[in-house]
């Protein structure tokens, strides 16, 4: 080979080396760690799962958590929701710290053995995807002070 195109490879190479070693200090997206600003933090709370087991946030310390409120006889967005969540458990089902927690609204319908029926309804991997219960007021006072779901004014 040419000693010239030679020396030209050996250029460019380190020329686009260098930039993406600079690219990679300069830009944040691609830095290591990126430091996202706390929205809020999850208050203690204990709900009651679809099995009648008690449900803490010790239960969730330390993992990724999509949470949703639903209830089990809506017929507009709640199956449209929950097909989604069940592509995100498909997703995520060997993730050993992923949960989703279904918290229910309709806490005088969604009785324990209910959300039981629904969730193995829609074939969720209850090991993962966990639909709650427990008073209206605990539930409301979650969504706004700990998922920051629900605007009071």
């Amino acid at each position: 080979m040419n000693k010239k195109i030679i020396i030209y490879i050996v250029f460019f190479s380190a020329l686009i080396a260098i930039f993406f070693i600079a690219i990679s200090y300069l830009h944040p997206a691609l830095k290591k760690e990126v430091n996202l600003p706390i929205l809020s933090r999850v208050k203690p709370f204990t709900f009651i799962d679809q099995d009648g087991h008690s449900f803490t946030k010790q239960d969730i310390q330390g993992k990724v958590c999509v949470i949703e409120f639903f209830f089990t006889t809506c017929h507009g967005i709640c199956p449209r929701m929950n097909t989604n969540m069940q592509k995100i458990a498909n997703s995520f089902n060997n993730e050993p710290n992923f949960s989703i927690l279904s918290h229910t609204v309709d806490t005088e319908t969604d009785t324990v053995a209910r959300l039981k029926v629904y969730a193995d309804s829609i074939q969720a991997n209850t090991r993962y995807w966990k639909f709650l219960t427990g008073s209206k007021e605990k539930l409301y006072e979650a969504a706004r002070n700990s998922y920051a779901l629900d605007d009071v004014k």
